[in-house]
């Protein structure tokens, strides 16, 4: 490449194990330009961090796989120092989008039936208040999605998630704890086949808004995932209040 300055960005896409990528190294160093000239963040961070940084969410701007934790070890911060960098650097060049189940979902590629179970998970998470009133995160959604795969009994790996979540291992671990104490009362009951006619996928939105459809005109005998969702719901509320 005929710019001189791309050669420390392409060095470390080598050390990444990423496939040689012009175009990847330009965005590196877009991104790079981009941020000194928006805010003073690459002040507080040093220089192996602030290339480390600017190739990592150009990977993810290109749809490129790469490990949150060899990123973090290459920039020589924790990993919680990282993604906190990183939270700051997208909220500085406005990608901070938000992660949602229905994203989750399509990235690893899973069945309609995980994000009808995970949203499921979700909405007795906040029914419950296992949160005060702040908002919903990555973290929450992960952790549906990956209980949602336990339950169909979908193999997933658990590194690949955990990268969507925002969490540290010892974070992840101790969320997990903390859902194992209440999805055993929603995985155990059986979920209803598909029926195109629920409202499944306004039940419970990814911004966290609840809506609750009732099929009024259905004339099926068998239990709507509506019905079943409401049962289920209630029968793990007291479950969960007798474990107590």
């Amino acid at each position: 490449m005929a710019n001189p300055q791309y050669k420390i960005f392409t060095d470390t896409i080598i050390k990444l194990n990423i496939p040689k990528n012009d175009l990847l190294v330009k965005k590196a160093f877009e991104i790079q330009n981009q941020v000194k000239a928006k805010s003073d963040v690459w002040n507080h961070i040093n220089d192996s961090a602030k290339i480390v940084l600017s190739v990592d969410i150009s990977c993810e701007l290109l749809n490129i796989d790469v490990s949150k934790k060899e990123l973090a070890k290459l920039s020589s911060l924790s990993l919680t120092q990282y993604n906190k960098n990183r939270k700051i650097i997208l909220k500085v060049l406005n990608l901070n989008k938000k992660v949602t189940i229905a994203e989750i979902i399509k990235k690893l590629n899973l069945s309609h039936s995980v994000e009808r179970l995970a949203k499921t998970f979700l909405k007795f998470y906040m029914e419950q208040q296992f949160y005060e009133n702040e908002e919903i995160d990555a973290s929450v959604y992960a952790m549906c999605v990956y209980f949602a795969c336990k339950s169909e009994n979908i193999k997933i790996a658990k590194r690949n998630i955990l990268i969507m979540s925002n969490l540290t291992q010892a974070q992840w671990t101790k969320l997990e704890k903390s859902f194992e104490k209440w999805t055993p009362n929603v995985m155990t009951k059986k979920m209803p086949k598909e029926n195109k006619n629920d409202p499944i996928d306004s039940m419970v939105s990814d911004n966290t808004d609840l809506i609750i459809e009732e099929s009024q005109n259905s004339k099926s005998h068998e239990e709507s995932y509506e019905a079943w969702s409401k049962r289920i719901l209630t029968q793990a509320y007291k479950d969960l209040k007798k474990a107590k």
